[in-house]
């Protein structure tokens, strides 16, 4: 019994070692084939592992382009830079569209002088230009009615603002708000004004009165014997002071200027500018100024004493004019024009005279 275990035991080993020795003997063609067919599907499924979200990745950024319209993303600078968007400013820039522009541009050649003023205007003495004011009627039929904030009132005309070249103004300029007259380089007249910038109240129109000259041709030297005649056709303007609301004293006048120096003593009148015969102003004076008194016959005084319902007596109402001799040019001697202004407390005048 003990013997038949031997023999089992023994048998048993040596069917190990046959076979261990058999594994040795076919693993040198198997051994390296063995690990392929067992390697490679693990490398292949972690490539596919790892390549599938690569590729889902590459086909999603591949497509998302597509999504999002990339390629109109990139082409959208080929429009913003089209030719036409560049050549744009060109067409704004042309020279054609401001060579003739709707407003006046500054003029390109000033007068040979240095201008000052007497009465009231807003002159530009650097640029040689005068700002007036002028009115747009608001309240008219079918339009909206537009209303003062301060005041509250309707307002009847709004009002802006005028620039002039003096070189560009003619022998005369006329509208609804304003008259100049031009004598060489001499500028006269009167515009329109209000207080505020809406007109609420016709009776809030008055009238400014000014003269512009060339200081340089002013002449101080003048004889305290001259002899000469002025005289100007419409060459006083006056009215009623801004105060006034009666409306036939708030329009203002023209009259014909004649005054005489003999010895250096003035006598003269203004005739009014219609009929000539009516002397509506007296003169008297020298060569500094002149006293200027209006007659019974002068209907802006007449308008006024009916305001105040006062009666005429002569020698109300003068006025003291301040007055200056200018020459045809700088230099000239010959005190071609008489200028000055005049004001009482209530009417006013310019006047612009030439030597006969």
């Amino acid at each position: 019994m003990k013997f038949n275990k031997k023999l089992i035991l023994t048998f048993a080993a040596t069917l190990v070692l046959s076979a261990c020795g058999g594994s040795g003997s076919g693993g040198s063609s198997s051994t390296p084939n063995h690990p392929k067919p067992v390697l490679v599907p693990k490398t292949q499924n972690n490539l596919q592992a790892q390549n599938v979200p690569q590729a889902q990745n590459a086909s999603q950024a591949q497509n998302a382009p597509q999504a999002q319209n990339a390629p109109q993303a990139q082409n959208a600078p080929q429009v913003e830079n089209a030719p036409q968007a560049q050549n744009a400013p060109q067409v704004e820039n042309a020279p054609q569209a401001e060579v003739t522009p709707p407003v006046p541009q500054p003029q390109s050649q000033k007068i040979d002088g240095s201008f000052d003023k007497i009465g009231s205007v807003k002159l530009n003495k650097e640029a040689q230009t005068l700002e007036l004011s002028r009115f747009t009627l608001v309240d008219k039929l079918g339009t909206p009615p537009k209303f003062d904030k301060v005041s509250g009132k309707k307002i009847i005309e709004e009002k802006d603002f005028l620039v002039l070249n003096l070189s560009d103004i003619n022998a005369e300029q006329l509208s609804g708000d304003f008259l100049i007259r031009r004598s060489d380089d001499l500028f006269y007249g009167y515009y329109h004004d209000t207080n505020g910038k809406n007109l609420v109240d016709a009776a809030d129109k008055f009238s400014q009165y000014f003269v512009v000259y060339d200081e340089k041709r002013v002449n101080d030297n003048i004889s305290d014997k001259l002899t000469a005649t002025y005289r100007k056709k419409e060459g006083f303007v006056y009215g009623s002071n801004p105060h006034t609301k009666e409306f036939a004293a708030r329009i203002s006048k023209l009259g014909d200027v004649e005054i005489k120096f003999e010895n250096g003593q003035a006598q003269g009148s203004i005739k009014d500018e219609k009929d000539g015969n009516a002397e509506i102003f007296t003169i008297k004076g020298d060569t500094k100024q002149l006293e200027i008194t209006p007659t019974e016959s002068n209907r802006i005084i007449i308008a006024i004493l009916d305001q105040n319902q006062k009666s005429y007596t002569p020698g109300m109402e003068k006025a003291i004019m301040e007055t200056k001799f200018i020459d045809s040019k700088a230099g000239n001697s010959d005190q071609k024009y008489l200028i000055g202004e005049a004001k009482s407390d209530n009417w006013q005048a310019i006047m612009v005279s030439e030597k006969k």
